[in-house]
């Protein structure tokens, strides 16, 4: 705490603070902008502050404080960040590590999943084995927090490793290296039905789904179905570029209009990959931003089906501002519209109407509806997780007998046990099933435990698309 000393020197440095927002995004042209003028004053001041006060503190960690704090109590997507926090507003294809995801069970670190590309999978790290010591430090001495402070901090790991299935422990070296995180990924459900799920849309995105689509096209691809759950948005350019995917025309893909009240209108293009291809969209309430913006352009032009939960409602981007030192500002700097002229960025303002291409009612200030609205997401796929672990370890002798045998003895596991729910079951099943199977095979299972997509594929199934795009009103 700052002594009763400064305390008024704190308040006036607080209404500075002011002033030196206004100078940072009044060369943005953003809405923080309203009066610049006494800035030198203001600078003068602080440097007097920092020289001659006999209380000495640092002026501008102060105003950092006060900027993180007044600028998102101003806009709660806006920030001021620290160059040491720079990493967790990062939207990136890759990082840098050894490729392993572990929980501590038992006293003992146990391996979930080794991703793929990482040099834990180069070195046959499989899941269930266990890390017995790390850099020769016995492991059921370490922390949760203190094995992932061992890994961030070192370039080179020395492991011994306890092998699941042969229970023969053997030393392994890993180098950290650059593992990619693909932002897409998919795959044929059946001969013409093909699902791609999009988690954030980075700088290699719009790349990697041009790349999946070509895929699916040439295995015969007609219906698609879109996953865009959970998916809070990133760059523009990428969801601008995924849009135009989807059209062959040249009409109006979104309005950006900046906080000074500038309109670009973005256009669609001819020729798109996916313009023949009917669509399905998979949205969710943390479906956000970027991902909401490619939802409003498809449900505008009635050019897709949406199904699930109401979207975040998030119909602004924002400007990375750099500063100095590595620290910048995250401004919120203007709002986008769909070919509609609707604003889904959710707020108390009052609700407006638009239409659609074909005429269906949709509303403003609440995010995107979607035709068909269910809350029964919950009922997808389950993971127990660590108590399937449990379960695993405790018969593991059966399993390390007969490893080729483990569907049948994960069924004889769960009929000795009472579930509430024939679904809890099921779940249970495939959240031990997954440590013995493939992930493409792993990831069909998933999606046929998944309520959103057994919908999407019953309504492809029945050709039923068109009467909900043309036919439904969202207000309904």
């Amino acid at each position: 705490m700052y002594n009763k000393k400064i305390l008024p020197l704190i308040v006036f440095v607080s209404v500075a603070v002011g002033f030196l927002i206004g100078r940072y995004v009044y060369f943005s042209k953003n809405i923080f902008f309203r009066y610049n003028t006494g800035f030198q004053k203001v600078e003068k001041i602080i440097y007097l502050i920092e020289k001659n006060y006999e209380d000495k503190f640092d002026v501008f960690d102060f105003i950092r404080e006060s900027l993180l704090e007044k600028i998102s109590d101003i806009d709660p997507y806006s920030h001021y960040i620290n160059s040491d926090n720079k990493a967790d507003y990062e939207i990136k294809d890759s990082y840098v590590g050894f490729g392993i995801q572990y929980s501590i069970f038992r006293d003992t670190v146990t391996i979930l999943q080794t991703f793929d590309n990482s040099p834990a999978l180069a070195q046959d790290i499989k899941p269930l084995d266990k890390i017995i010591s790390i850099n020769d430090i016995n492991a059921t001495k370490l922390t949760i927090d203190s094995v992932k402070e061992i890994f961030n901090d070192k370039a080179e790991l020395n492991l011994e490793v306890l092998d699941f299935f042969t229970q023969k422990i053997r030393t392994v070296k890993l180098e950290k290296s650059e593992i990619l995180v693909p932002s897409v990924s998919g795959m044929m459900l059946d001969e013409q039905v093909g699902y791609i799920e999009i988690t954030q849309f980075s700088d290699r995105t719009y790349e990697l789904f041009e790349q999946k689509s070509k895929k699916l096209l040439k295995n015969g691809l007609k219906s698609l179905i879109l996953d865009l759950r959970d998916n809070k948005g990133g760059t523009m350019l990428g969801a601008l570029n995924i849009t135009r995917e989807f059209f062959s025309s040249e009409d109006t893909l979104v309005v950006i209009e900046t906080n000074d009240k500038e309109q670009n209108v973005i256009m669609l293009e001819k020729g798109g990959l996916l313009a023949e291809t009917e669509v399905v969209v998979l949205i969710n309430s943390y479906t956000a931003s970027a991902s909401e913006l490619l939802c409003l352009t498809l449900q505008d032009y009635d050019r897709a089906l949406l199904i699930g939960m109401p979207s975040f409602g998030k119909g602004v981007f924002q400007q990375d501002i750099s500063i100095l030192e590595g620290d910048f500002l995250k401004i919120t700097t203007g709002k986008y519209f769909g070919p509609s002229g609707r604003w889904i960025n959710r707020s108390n303002d009052e609700k407006k109407y638009y239409k659609t291409k074909h005429g269906r009612s949709v509303i403003s200030n609440a995010g995107i509806m979607p035709e068909i609205v269910t809350f029964s997401e919950a009922l997808s796929f389950v993971d127990f997780g660590m108590v399937a672990v449990d379960v695993i370890n405790y018969h593991k002798d059966l399993f390390i007998q007969n490893p080729q045998n483990y569907e049948q003895i994960i069924s004889n596991i769960t009929d000795t046990i009472e579930f509430p729910f024939a679904t809890d079951k099921e779940n249970f099943e495939n959240s031990m099933r997954k440590f013995f199977v493939p992930k493409d095979e792993f990831l069909k299972i998933k999606m046929q435990n998944d309520i959103l997509i057994e919908k999407a594929m019953d309504i492809i199934e029945e050709n039923s698309i068109e009467k909900y795009i043309y036919e439904k009103d969202t207000l309904e």
